[in-house]
């Protein structure tokens, strides 16, 4: 990629950006914890189960239910508007900078 063509792809310069910022640290990351570890996949485990739970006592697959919500449908009305979507898109940005820069 032409380093002109950097303006039409924000991803390609956000990866640039991190390899030189995670170049300079002279830091090692420290690892997770046999309790950090088991601590996510009981949380993962547990979000999957409900989301496939709530999938599959909808009436059916492609008709969202009040009484079995799944993820996308409680973020609905946040994402509905525009003013949403832009306060989660932030969020999930901020996030990704803490979590990078961990």
């Amino acid at each position: 990629m032409a380093r002109h063509d950097l303006g039409r792809h924000p991803s390609a310069f956000a990866v640039l950006v991190a390899w030189r910022v995670s170049a300079e640290s002279q830091a090692e990351p420290g690892r997770l914890t046999r309790a950090g570890m088991a601590a996510w996949a009981v949380l993962l485990a547990g979000v999957s189960i409900w989301e496939l739970t709530a999938l599959f006592l909808q009436p059916s697959l492609s008709t969202d239910s009040y009484a079995h919500p799944t993820l996308s449908y409680l973020a609905n009305p946040v994402l509905a508007s525009a003013p949403g979507r832009s306060v989660v898109l932030f969020l999930w940005l901020a996030s990704g900078w803490y979590l990078a820069r961990r």
